[in-house]
């Protein structure tokens, strides 16, 4: 089974094997794996992961607060949100984007920083009750593994 891992010294995610005693990172570290927690990922649908990794939503909109604070794996849904799609698709407010053109579905694409939780917010990507914060978006290559509700552990082979 393997996991993904973020490298203590660079900040950089990995996808790592679980047997594996040490790990060497793309910048040169050397990471031992018992050392590293695995990482937890959160399932979004289309398209709103995909805005997300790529940078243009800070915002993802959830009926319940969570305390969770730091890295998180973005987990792209099997669905595309197509009814509130058409609510904000707007050119000036959204890249030209469409559900072809978003490829991956049901899989990792890639990780990001949550710093905060809100309740109330003037950014136009803010449409629920509650709020995670997101900062530090990196897309990852895609690896597919199933998603499932709330904050989640993937499991990939």
């Amino acid at each position: 089974m393997k996991q993904f891992i973020k490298c203590p010294e660079c900040g950089k995610v990995h996808l790592s094997d679980c047997n594996l005693t040490i790990i060497y990172c793309g910048c040169s570290c050397r990471i031992v794996s018992t050392e590293c927690e695995p990482l937890k990922a959160l399932s979004i649908k289309q398209p709103w992961s995909w805005l997300i990794v790529n940078g243009y939503k800070d915002i993802e909109n959830r009926n319940t607060l969570k305390n969770f604070r730091g890295t998180f794996l973005i987990h792209a849904g099997k669905s595309f949100d197509t009814k509130n799609w058409h609510a904000i698709d707007n050119p000036n407010f959204t890249p030209s984007i469409n559900k072809k053109s978003i490829i991956h579905y049901g899989g990792i694409i890639g990780y990001a920083e949550i710093y905060d939780c809100i309740t109330k917010s003037d950014s136009p990507w803010f449409v629920g009750k509650n709020g995670l914060m997101i900062r530090n978006p990196k897309p990852l290559p895609f690896t597919p593994c199933k998603g499932k509700l709330s904050f989640f552990y993937p499991e990939i082979d």
